[in-house]
This record gives C-alpha cells, structure tokens and sequence, in this order.
C-alpha cells in the first residue's frame, strides 16, 4: 500500500487523479500546510497519519470541508462490505453523533516508486469535525474546575449511548479520542473501524479497542450491540467521578509540566481493572 508521500503527492494532483463521480470532490483541492524542516519551510497537504490511513482536510469545489481517509493497509473484501454499509446505516439510525460517511473503491491514482503502473486505491470521505477530543475537553474543564460543563459531558455521554443502543450499534472502540466536542458542543463519535450493526451479525471481530478503556478479558468479547458496555461505563464513571472531583485530574492525569496532556485514558488504566483492590 502507498506511503505517506505517494498519497501527499496523489492529493495536490487530485482534479487528476480522483476517480469519483462526485463534482464537489472532482473539482475540489486539499488543504496545504506550511511546516518548517531543518531545509526551510516547506508546503505539504494537511493530513495526520495513523497506522491504517493518512486523513486529509479537504476543500471542495462550494468551500465546504470534507475529510479524505487513505489507506495504508489492504481493504479486504471483507472491510470493504462493512465499509459501504456503515455510513448509510448511520444515517439512517444515527445522525446526530455520527460524521457523514461514503466508502469509494478505487477512487484515487496513486503512484507509487519502483512500481511501473500507477494504481488506484479506495477512500473513505468523511464530515470533517471541527471541534476537539473529549479527553481534551475534559482536560479543559478539569483545569478551569468547570463541575457544571464536566457534569453536562456526561449527561451527553448519556444520550450518545442511548441512541447506540436504540439503533443495535456498538462502536467497538471507546475512548478518550473516537468521542470529538465540536465547537458548537455537540459529540459526535468517530474512528468506526470495529463497528457493529445488525447486518453485521455473525461476522468476525476486527478490532479489541484501546486496553485502558477496556475489560482485561476483551479477547473474549462477542462481536454484536453489547460489546460497549465496559468502555461505556469506564467512560462515564470518570465523567461523573470528575464532574464531582474535578482535582482527580490533577492527580492521575498524565501531564507534562508545560501543562500538556500526554496520555488519552480517562483516570483508570488497564492495571485498575485486572486489580480492583489497588486501584
């Protein structure tokens, strides 16, 4: 699968090299970013690299901003059928926490060195979310002893759930950073790469989630709606432990002393669960 710079290089030339049918995004540009190296500074599209997919910020052909998911892992055929019915499921079902989500096949011309014939591989377009994680809010408003904002974070966290169990979907990867605060408040869930809906029934589990976020025996946790219920609950027990103590962040937060948050969980850690007694 390509690398970083193939795909960075696919990107300025998308009019080209996107393979969509969609104008928006047919005549539409990446953003670009200016970074500084030890050669100068340099432009580059903006794009945050993970171990399955480079995201970029996108512009389309009317201003609106779209996020392009490109992979770096093969889409089995497998992914790919789950991939083209979360987002019209989500839809349907869950719109209001949930990004807009369209999975397209052998939608951008890469090229790749040493390889003679460029290739085409697929994406995933996205809403971009304009807001930041909730760890990060929680970090936040635990410095600012904000009780009522991390008690309303709560309530929220409440009714994302509700509306997952009303629609038969586990998100299958809870945490600190797959939950986002957009700026006018609202959470929206994100990362659905071990989603589970009701189509899904009898397939295979492809993803364990984050550890200290969940149950010290995940490796035997059933693929279906109720595989949520430890992280959900990990998540809001700090919430609401921090919306009544807020200082507990201080005291088991990892944070650096220029008062940057250096780790994504949520007051408990994987060791808090296999030992209870020494939490």
């Amino acid at each position: 699968m390509p690398e970083r710079l193939a795909y960075d290089e696919a990107m300025q030339f998308s009019r080209i090299r996107l393979k969509v049918q969609d104008p928006e995004l047919k005549q539409g540009q990446v953003e670009i970013v200016t970074i500084r190296t030890a050669a100068g500074q340099v432009q580059r599209p903006w794009g945050i690299e993970g171990g399955f997919a480079v995201v970029y910020k996108f512009r389309t052909k009317s201003g609106g901003v779209r996020a392009l998911r490109c992979f770096r892992v093969t889409i089995s055929p497998d992914m790919q059928f789950r991939y083209e019915r979360i987002g019209p499921y989500f839809h349907t079902h869950v719109r209001e926490i949930t990004a807009g989500f369209k999975y397209y096949d052998a939608a951008i011309v890469v090229k790749e060195q040493g390889k003679p014939q460029n290739q085409a591989y697929p994406i995933v377009e996205m809403d971009w979310i304009d807001g930041v994680p909730l760890v990060d809010k929680i970090h936040e408003l635990c410095r600012k002893r904000d009780r009522s904002g991390l008690k309303d974070l709560a309530e929220k966290w409440l009714s994302v759930l509700s509306m997952l169990r009303d629609a038969h979907i586990a998100h299958g990867d809870l945490s600190g950073v797959n939950a986002m605060i957009r700026v006018d408040g609202k959470m929206i869930l994100v990362d659905y790469d071990g989603v589970y809906i009701p189509e899904f029934s009898g397939l295979d589990q492809i993803l364990l989630g984050q550890e200290d976020f969940q149950h010290p025996q995940m490796r035997q946790r059933k693929f279906h709606e109720h595989m949520d219920d430890f992280s959900a609950l990990v998540i809001y027990t700090a919430l609401v432990a921090l919306a009544a103590r807020p200082e507990l962040w201080s005291k088991y937060a990892n944070i650096s002393p220029d008062g940057k948050l250096q780790d994504i969980n949520l007051l408990f850690r994987q060791e808090d669960f296999k030992d209870p007694q020494r939490s």
